[in-house]
């Protein structure tokens, strides 16, 4: 586990079958009016090293995003308007943000 916040959980797991590891990003935004709460999450693979320096300290969960450059990842996106998330495939850079 990197950060384990109320609202924002970023941690690095292994594939049980290939040992691939990934870095997940959770971002919560509560809704004080209706109660429906915004969850976002976002599984990107990283490399040994790159996992490393996130358990290390040495790169921060904010600068995960800019390692999407050029990788595919995983994106599960659950509005608070929306019935049900949109799980996808994604590509490129993505914003890292601390939810509330």
């Amino acid at each position: 586990m990197i950060r384990d916040d109320s609202h924002f959980v970023v941690s690095v797991q292994r594939c049980g079958l290939c040992s691939q590891a990934f870095v997940s990003v959770f971002t919560e935004y509560v809704d004080w009016v209706a109660s429906r709460d915004a969850q976002y999450r976002t599984v990107l693979p990283v490399t040994d090293a790159e996992a490393d320096d996130l358990m290390a300290g040495r790169l921060s969960p904010h600068r995960v995003g800019a390692l999407g450059h050029g990788r595919r990842h995983l994106q599960s996106d659950w509005p608070s308007e929306a019935d049900e998330p949109s799980v996808y495939w994604d590509s490129g850079a993505f914003e890292v943000r601390e939810g509330y």
